[in-house]
């Protein structure tokens, strides 16, 4: 009965993130969801999501929740680096479930101690076969992901990866829409010169 109690739980915890990701109209306020459901609902102590930022020429947090600001200014990777060089190019979630054994870049290593990290997950968000960010779940004790809540995340990221590929086919629609305007503008604009 509290293995059907919790299973319902997370159906619910998805159906309310579902709802949230689909009525989003920025990457950031999927990615908010994520996070924020990761976290309350579906008891992640920390999370956050991952983007490649042109700026710095770097992977780095986008949005997060549970990361102390020390943490965030630590976690920054180059596209091949580590475990997030890993889901970015197989495209495939990447668990670590016992820090100790694993070999972390020293600053990297000192922060997520710090933070009392001891088992972690990344999950790509991938779109039209472009990994677009990476999703990342955290818990201060190890071996915290089970196959159901991986399950779960992976289910999550796949809703974030529609909805962020819908979003761009609404901004091309919207793009094709100003162009024929454009045209038939130019057109009308022909013919009436054409006329006089």
């Amino acid at each position: 009965t509290a293995d059907l109690e919790k299973r319902t739980g997370e159906i619910e915890a998805l159906y309310q993130a579902d709802e949230k990701i689909l009525r989003s109209v920025t990457l950031n306020q999927i990615f908010q969801t994520l996070v924020d459901v990761s976290v309350s609902t579906l008891k992640a102590d920390r999370s956050l999501v991952f983007a490649w930022n042109g700026e710095r020429q770097k992977v780095t947090p986008r949005i997060s929740r549970g990361f102390k600001p020390e943490t965030l200014a630590v976690l920054n990777f180059n596209q091949d680096e580590g475990m997030i060089g890993i889901a970015i190019q197989t495209g495939t979630a990447v668990i670590a479930s016992d820090l100790t054994r694993s070999s972390l870049r020293a600053d990297i290593k000192a922060a997520i101690q710090n933070e009392g990290i001891q088992s972690f997950a990344h999950f790509p968000i991938v779109v039209d076969g472009k990994v677009v960010a990476i999703f990342h779940v955290a818990y201060t004790r190890p071996n915290a992901l089970t196959k159901d809540s991986a399950r779960l995340f992976t289910a999550l990221v796949n809703r974030a990866a529609l909805s962020i590929a819908n979003m761009e086919l609404f901004e091309q629609t919207k793009e094709l829409a100003v162009m024929e305007e454009r045209n038939r503008l130019a057109r009308d604009l022909h013919d009436s010169a054409k006329q006089k």
